[in-house]
């Protein structure tokens, strides 16, 4: 329970910030991924892969996929096209 509340008031603390208060990190380098996942692929399937090979999802072309940066989830997506690039379009930011 402890452990709760002080995320919670982390949580509370970070919603505050002002832009000034990120000046210090703004530059900082960060991952994002977006995850499509595949579900049941087993070792056989991963070992029988080649080029051209085309892995089912299982999901919706519109169905919400999970975007973490540095592996925690900040919100959801959709596969989308930018001209001739894949792109993701932001639908939910937590």
């Amino acid at each position: 329970m402890e452990q709760t509340a002080t995320v919670h008031a982390l949580e509370k603390a970070e919603a505050n910030r002002s832009p000034e208060d990120w000046k210090m990190v703004a530059n900082l380098t960060c991952s994002l991924k977006v995850a499509l996942p595949i579900p049941a692929l087993k070792v056989r399937d991963l070992l029988q892969l080649e080029v051209g090979s085309v892995l089912d999802t299982l999901q919706n072309a519109d169905s919400a996929l999970p975007v973490e940066v540095n592996g925690t989830v900040i919100g959801w997506g959709e596969l989308d096209a930018a001209g001739p690039n894949l792109a993701v379009r932001l639908t939910e930011l937590r």
